[in-house]
């Protein structure tokens, strides 16, 4: 989002903003609520310091073409098939995020709303160049709860960063969202972590039996 960006957002937020501040002092006058009831017509409870409401309304008008290059890895799935009277039907079974079984990911860039669809190195598809892997490897992903649900946060990553910007500037709310969100790297390095701090404590236990198993023995004869 370059500052022209930013500035249609901040004046567009800020217009909405005016509007629910008026309606919510015109739903003050009690003319104005006879009506409402009279004309069997639910009134509104408006909010003006729900920011992020307004921003999620804004959004969908305004239109922006630059970004800081944050994606959130919004689906992962593989390709799964059945027979239905004799025809096969293929569907898309949804897996972890950071799942090896992962064959084909969508990616969404918080900013521009650009979908990206890549596929797994192992996998022929040639209507797909884009490959997982060399995605992952060009861009910041983010993998907020590594679920397939409401789009793995994509919408609250988005509003948290738009809110920031408007506030604090772009280049702050982008370490804002790296510090709150776990990249999808990070996921898997942490998986690793796990792993190889098991091992280390495995190879320390064998090493210990190995150099004090005799005493050991002895001790619990005696």
């Amino acid at each position: 989002m370059n500052r022209d960006e930013l500035e249609v957002l901040k004046h567009l937020v800020n217009h909405e903003k005016h509007k629910v501040e008026r309606i919510k002092e015109l739903l003050g006058n009690k003319l104005i609520m006879e009506y409402l009831y009279l004309s069997n017509t639910a009134p509104v409870n408006p909010n003006p310091d729900d920011i992020r409401s307004i921003i999620a309304k804004v959004l969908p008008i305004v239109e922006i073409n630059e970004s800081v290059g944050l994606y959130v890895c919004t689906n992962a799935y593989k390709l799964e098939h059945r027979f239905m009277d004799e025809i096969c039907e293929y569907y898309q079974d949804p897996v972890p995020i950071d799942s090896p079984d992962a064959e084909y990911k969508i990616y969404g860039n918080i900013e521009t709303r650009e979908f990206i669809k890549a596929r797994n190195k192992n996998i022929i598809d040639s209507s797909i160049n884009e490959t997982t892997t060399d995605f992952e490897n060009k861009h910041i992903v983010l993998n907020p709860t590594n679920s397939n649900n409401n789009m793995n946060k994509f919408q609250e990553v988005q509003l948290d960063f738009f809110e920031n910007a408007i506030n604090i500037g772009q280049g702050k709310s982008k370490q804002l969202i790296l510090k709150k969100y776990s990249r999808l790297w990070e996921a898997n390095w942490l998986l690793f972590y796990f792993f190889l701090e098991t091992l280390l404590i495995l190879w320390y236990n064998i090493a210990l039996v190995r150099r004090y198993g005799w005493y050991i023995m002895l001790w619990i004869l005696n």
